[in-house]
C-alpha cells in the first residue's frame, strides 16, 4: 500500500520510505518552544524572568500601564511578577553562582548587600515604601547576579535573543503603525508625543545590534537583514533621540568591529568619523545643540526640538538638585545611598517651583541614590574594566560558532548599556539587559589568544564547556 508523505516531508536516512518533517514545517511558535523545552530547569528559570520582563514592557506600550488588578488599596502590577521571577531564578541557580565565582561576582555580590542593607533601614523609616521600592531595585540586584549563568549557557543565550529579536520586532512594527496610521496611541504616549518610551526603544536598539551582528558576519542572513531593516526603521520612527544614539553606536560598532577581509578599513572610516566628530565639538561645543538645530527644518521638526529642548532642560534641573540634595546626606547615606523607598529631596524652578518625585533620568545617578558612591564607583569600575575589554577581545579572537553573541556585538551591547544610562535608569523590567551586557562579556566562548595573559585571568573567562 502506497505510504503518503506531506508535500513538506522527506524520506529518512535509511531511505525506508518513511515521512519525517523538514524544518521548514516548523512554525515560529514550535521554534521558540522547542527551544524554551531543550532548557534545564535552572535555564529556564532565567529564561522565564526574561521573557517576563519582555512581556511587561510590551504591555507597558501597548496600554500605557503596568497595572493590572487594583485589590483593595493594594495595585497588583507586572513588577510583582518581573520581581518573583527574577528571584525565583537566583534561588534556583545559587549553587552555580557559588560554583562558577568570577571576579564580577564580587560586584554583584556587594551590590545585593547594599541593597540589603538599605532594604532593613528603609523599614525603619516606612516600611510601605521600602517595600513597594523593592519591586524595582530587588530584580536589578537579581539580574545582576545571574550574569554568570547567562554567560555560560549557549542555549539559554539562543532562546533568550530569539525573544529579545521578536519583542523588538513587535515594538517596532508597533512604531511603525502608530506614526503611518495614527491608530494604537495611549494616552501616555500622547502626552510624551512620540510613538513610544525610552525603555521600549531600548529593546528596539538592542534588538539592532543583535541583528546587525547576524546581518553582517561571515555567515550573512538575509532574514536578519530584512529584521534589521524593520527595527531601525522603528528606532528612527520612534523619536527617541538617545535611542537613536545608542542604535548608531551600537550598529557601527558591529559593522567596525565584525571579522572580515575590510576590517582595517572599517575601523579606519568609524575612527576618522569619531575623530571629526569630537574635533568638532572641541571647536565648536554648540553646533549640535537643539537651539542650533531649531529654524533649519519644519514646523513639526521644530515643535519636536522644542519639546525635547525641555525635557533636556527639566534632566539638567534634576541633576543639580539631586547635587545640592547630596551635599546634606549624612556620610552613612554618601557611602551606601538613601533607605529604600525614601526619594531625595529635589527642589526645580519649573511649574511655580516643584519637588521632584520620579527617577533620575540616569542610571548613574540613580545608583548614586540606591547604592551611593561606593555602588556608583563599582558601577562605573565595570564599565571602565569590561568596555575596552570587549573591544580588544573582538579584535583580537575568531568568534566561536557555537556561541549566539558574538565579541563585536558583545562590545556593541555593553556600550549601548553605558550610553542608554546617561539618560535613563535600568531598574525593574529592564533590569535583564545588564545581565544581557555584562553576561555576553563575561561569555565563554572560544579561548583567548596567548597574549591575553593576566587580563582574561583577571575576568576569569573559563573556556567553552
Amino acid at each position: 500500500m502506497p505510504t503518503f508523505n506531506p508535500p513538506n516531508a522527506r524520506k529518512d536516512s535509511a531511505g525506508n520510505g518513511q515521512s519525517q518533517m523538514v524544518r521548514g514545517g516548523r512554525t515560529p511558535y514550535t521554534a521558540y518552544k522547542n527551544s524554551y523545552k531543550g532548557l534545564n530547569r535552572k535555564e529556564k528559570s532565567v529564561a522565564l524572568s526574561v521573557l517576563i520582563c519582555l512581556i511587561t514592557t510590551i504591555y507597558w506600550e501597548s496600554t500605557g500601564t503596568t497595572s493590572l488588578l487594583q485589590i483593595g488599596s493594594f495595585n497588583l502590577t507586572c513588577l510583582e511578577f518581573v520581581f518573583a521571577t527574577s528571584l525565583l531564578a537566583v534561588i534556583a541557580n545559587s549553587a552555580d553562582l557559588v560554583i562558577r565565582f568570577r571576579l564580577y561576582t564580587l560586584f554583584s555580590a556587594a551590590a545585593l548587600l547594599i541593597f540589603t542593607c538599605n532594604l532593613f533601614r528603609g523599614l525603619f523609616v516606612d516600611p510601605t515604601e521600602a517595600l513597594t521600592s523593592v519591586r524595582k531595585t530587588g530584580s536589578l540586584a537579581f539580574f545582576l547576579l545571574l550574569a554568570p549563568i547567562f554567560a555560560d549557557s549557549n542555549k539559554l543565550k539562543r532562546f533568550i535573543l530569539k525573544i529579545l529579536i521578536a519583542s523588538s520586532t513587535i515594538l517596532s512594527t508597533l512604531v511603525v503603525v502608530r506614526r503611518t496610521t495614527g491608530l494604537l496611541w495611549t494616552e501616555i504616549a500622547q502626552n510624551d508625543g512620540r510613538p513610544i518610551l525610552a525603555w521600549g526603544g531600548f529593546i528596539i536598539v538592542l534588538g539592532c545590534i543583535v541583528l546587525a551582528s547576524r546581518a553582517f558576519s561571515a555567515q550573512r542572513s538575509r532574514s536578519a537583514l530584512t529584521l534589521l531593516s524593520l527595527n531601525y526603521c522603528g528606532i528612527l520612527l520612534s523619536g527617541q533621540g538617545t535611542g537613536n544614539l545608542c542604535a548608531l553606536l551600537g550598529v557601527s560598532l558591529v559593522l567596525a568591529l565584525e571579522p572580515g577581509p575590510s576590517r582595517n578599513l572599517r575601523l579606519l572610516f568609524a575612527g576618522g568619523i569619531a575623530a571629526t566628530a569630537i574635533a568638532i565639538l572641541i571647536i565648536s561645543p554648540q553646533i549640535f545643540s537643539l537651539n542650533t538645530l531649531s529654524g533649519t527644518g519644519s514646523s513639526d521638526f521644530d515643535a519636536f526640538l522644542t519639546q525635547r529642548s525641555g525635557t533636556n532642560e527639566t534632566r539638567q534641573l534634576v541633576w543639580k538638585g539631586l547635587w545640592i540634595s547630596y551635599q546634606r546626606w549624612s556620610e552613612l547615606e554618601k557611602i551606601l545611598g538613601l533607605p529604600s523607598g525614601v526619594k531625595p529631596v529635589i527642589w526645580i524652578p519649573l511649574w511655580n517651583g516643584t519637588y521632584w518625585k520620579f527617577g533620575m533620568h540616569s542610571m548613574y545617578l540613580q545608583t548614586l541614590v540606591l547604592q551611593g558612591m561606593l555602588g556608583l564607583i563599582l558601577y562605573v569600575l565595570l564599565f571602565v574594566v569590561l568596555l575596552p575589554f570587549s573591544i580588544w577581545r573582538a579584535l583580537s579572537t575568531v568568534p566561536s560558532n557555537e556561541s549566539p553573541i558574538s565579541p563585536a556585538a558583545s562590545a556593541a551591547l555593553l556600550a549601548a548599556l553605558a550610553l542608554f544610562g546617561y539618560s535613563y535608569d535600568l531598574g525593574g523590567e529592564l533590569a535583564p539587559y545588564l545581565m544581557l551586557g555584562f553576561g555576553s562579556v563575561l561569555s565563554s566562548g572560544r579561548p583567548l589568544p596567548r597574549r591575553a595573559g593576566s587580563m582574561s585571568r583577571f575576568l576569569a573567562i573559563s573556556n567553552a564547556h
